[in-house]
């Protein structure tokens, strides 16, 4: 596949599978309304595709939107590709700074420390009680003092603005 061909797939799988879990969110995330064939096909093509072309995507070959369907598409993967989430993980940290969005490798890390029930590093990742409409961060290192300057590293804001958001994100979604 070309470069064209492999931007136009990543693009068309990402919005697919937002699609879907829009559509399964909408639905208070009944099992019935998730769609398991996008998403093993999305699953078993980000894999063959990264695979192939042997290291991430970089920005200045693929562009940004494409560059971040491939992360979504990976952050999507199961707890049984978690070597795989490794190994992206290992690709996109290989990049030059300009070639890959930190702020997706930080949320990549966390969700992969979270999934081995480690404490994460940047914050990202959040558990959600719907029954109780509340959040708050997966455990985190150090204090909020210490995850908030590895944060601006990272290119994130402030925890506390990302929880503030998280909270709006999950009062947005019970509403609708």
């Amino acid at each position: 596949m070309n470069h064209f061909e492999i931007i136009k797939e990543l693009i068309s799988m990402m919005k697919k599978d937002q699609k879907m879990r829009k559509k399964w969110a909408e639905s208070d995330f009944d099992m019935k309304c998730f769609d398991f064939d996008t998403n093993n096909h999305n699953k078993k093509r980000i894999k063959e595709i990264i695979s192939d072309m042997k290291e991430w995507p970089k920005i200045s070959e693929y562009g940004k939107e494409a560059c971040e369907a491939a992360w979504v598409l990976v952050q999507h993967l199961e707890k049984d590709d978690l070597d795989f989430r490794e190994k992206a993980l290992k690709m996109m940290r290989d990049l030059s700074e300009n070639e890959v969005d930190k702020k997706l490798i930080a949320k990549l890390e966390d969700r992969n420390m979270v999934m081995q029930g480690r404490p994460q590093i940047y914050g990202t990742s959040f558990e959600i009680n719907f029954e109780k409409g509340t959040t708050r961060p997966h455990d985190f290192l150090g204090s909020l003092e210490e995850l908030n300057k590895r944060r601006q590293r990272m290119g994130l804001d402030k925890i506390e603005s990302h929880i503030k958001r998280a909270e709006q994100s999950l009062k947005n979604l019970k509403n609708n």
